[in-house]
C-alpha cells in the first residue's frame, strides 16, 4: 500500500493490519472529517452533505 503525505510517499507491505492502516487514512481525509463534524448535528440531511 502506499500512502502519500505532503510530499512523501510511504511503501507499506500488506499485512494484517493494513484495513486498519487503510481505515485510518481514508478517515483522516478533509472530506470525511467535515462529514464527522457535521454527524453531531440533529438536523443533518443528505443534502447538507451534498451542498
Amino acid at each position: 500500500m502506499i500512502v502519500k503525505q505532503k510530499d512523501i510517499l510511504k511503501l507499506y507491505t500488506v499485512s494484517d493490519d493494513y484495513e486498519y492502516l487503510l481505515a485510518k487514512n481514508v478517515l483522516s481525509t478533509e472530506t470525511m472529517q467535515i462529514i464527522s463534524s457535521m454527524a453531531d448535528q440533529d438536523d443533518l440531511s443528505s443534502m447538507s452533505v451534498i451542498a
